[in-house]
């Protein structure tokens, strides 16, 4: 677009590798970045729209009112100071790069130096490229460990084991299948699920039972269907089993391996089709096949014949 343009600020000299530098870092720091914040949150679609307004207020709106701090003589430190914060934002720095490019001249009289500073040089547009550079890497990091503890027992997952488990009458056989599995080995089933508990935390006084010592064996070739009234525990039996979230006591077993703490190793003879959000609107049912088959991590050669079946 800039060349298309002539946007002769964005592209002359060494401008037009600093543009082409913003652009291709500005990719794996927004992606990160994105992936930590949506930790914040626990519906998608307040997830969607909180990251497009927050990035859209700090970094487009934000690294405007930077720049224009910065063309005023009395405002320049406080610009100045402010960018090096700012700057950890992806967003900002990319929109604060580009403006930098585009008023690299008028910095020089501003600021009073009286050679022009060059498109790389940390007060133009190097610290943009530095910064989502290392945002980049810093905030997947940040991504890894906190996925890392989400497989390990919260703060929450403790206090709630407080909770009291309160006996009640159950059926012959339901008893007797907590028997057999309670009694059986971890590998003796592909699905093992031995008093399975979750408790949510309402406040700091009150605590809610979602799923109350379920315990269940499948065998290989078995059909097995759960059935519950509306707020039973089904979906959040299931959201424990597929890793999406930890159980506060008891244990699951998929194919030997231990659920949560070896949910990698589990995924791999998993499916799990989601309550919401299953099917993507702008894609056909193969591109979904085939998407699917990606993230199972099915080798490149052998999609296209499985898709195709």
């Amino acid at each position: 677009m800039a060349l298309v343009f002539d946007a002769s600020g964005l592209i002359d000299g060494e401008k037009y590798g600093v543009l082409w530098s913003l652009f291709l870092l500005y990719a794996p720091s927004i992606t990160a970045f994105v992936y930590l914040t949506s930790f914040l949150f626990k519906d998608y679609g307040t997830a969607q729209t909180a990251t497009f307004f927050f990035n859209f207020g700090t970094g487009f709106i934000g690294g405007l009112a930077v720049a224009v701090l910065r063309l005023i003589k009395s405002t320049n430190s406080v610009a100045k100071g402010l960018h090096w914060i700012l700057r950890i934002l992806p967003t900002f720095s990319l929109t604060y790069g580009f403006l930098n490019l585009s008023n690299q001249t008028i910095y020089a009289r501003v600021e009073e130096y009286f050679v022009v500073k060059g498109p790389w040089d940390l007060d133009i547009a190097g610290a943009d490229v530095l910064y989502l550079a290392l945002t980049a890497v810093i905030y997947f990091m940040f991504v890894f460990v906190v996925e890392a503890l989400r497989n390990k027992k919260s703060l929450s997952d403790l206090i709630n084991k407080d909770v009291p488990y309160l006996e009640k009458e159950i059926d012959d056989d339901v008893e007797e299948e907590q028997h057999l599995v309670e009694t059986s080995k971890d590998n003796e089933f592909p699905i093992k699920v031995n008093k399975l508990r979750k408790v949510f935390r309402v406040n700091k006084k009150e605590s809610k039972v979602a799923v109350d010592r379920v315990s269940l064996g499948i065998r290989e070739g078995d059909c097995f269907a759960l059935l519950g009234v509306n707020g039973a525990g089904k979906t959040t039996t299931f959201k424990m089993l597929s890793g999406e979230i930890n159980p506060t006591q008891g244990q699951a077993y998929i194919k030997n391996y231990k659920i949560p703490n070896q949910m990698n190793d589990a995924r791999q003879y998993i499916g799990y089709c989601p309550q919401f959000d299953a099917l993507l609107e702008n894609l056909t049912a193969k591109e979904h096949l085939q998407l699917y088959a990606a993230i199972k991590g099915i080798p490149v050669e052998k999609r296209p014949a499985l898709v195709q079946k």
